[in-house]
């Protein structure tokens, strides 16, 4: 993994970004998936989550709220997000497992942390997969009606 540290993470239409106008995280922070979407650059599983965390931060910065305040909502934040797994990508039988744990229980998130951390990383390579095969249309498409493009369909 990369040194994190050196690098910021510019996230689209966030108040955390200076370079924005049009700002659509003003009354809450974006969830960890739109916070993939909107993120301008393409990053390892782990960097995503490292990254999340500092825009939390970040973002909590540009607010008006106390330290202990912010990470009561930090956990609200992950146990939302936590619930959206659930909800939206998960199978019948694992929703059947996954809706007798108890978010607020340490103990039963712990059991399930390894599920989740498998989750996150499936969601977020299989976003870096459809950023590269964008990419790859792109290009593709450029080439098309190019004289390299011609000369390649010819040879």
């Amino acid at each position: 993994m990369s040194d994190t540290s050196l690098r910021t993470v510019l996230v689209k239409y966030s108040i955390t970004n200076s370079n924005e106008i049009d700002y659509k995280d003003t009354v809450a922070p974006f969830s960890f998936l739109d916070f993939i979407n909107n993120t301008q650059a393409d990053y390892s599983p782990e960097e995503y989550s490292s990254f999340y965390s500092s825009y939390l931060q970040a973002w909590h910065a540009n607010q008006d709220v106390s330290e202990e305040e912010q990470k009561t909502q930090f956990k609200d934040y992950y146990r939302q997000f936590i619930k959206e797994i659930v909800i939206n990508y998960t199978t019948e039988t694992e929703k059947r497992f996954l809706e007798k744990i108890d978010f607020n229980d340490p103990a039963d998130l712990d059991v399930a942390i390894p599920f989740f951390a498998n989750r996150l990383k499936d969601i977020a390579l299989f976003y870096k997969k459809k950023r590269d095969e964008g990419k790859y249309v792109i290009d593709r498409n450029k080439m098309k009606g190019s004289q390299t493009g011609l000369e390649k369909s010819y040879l």
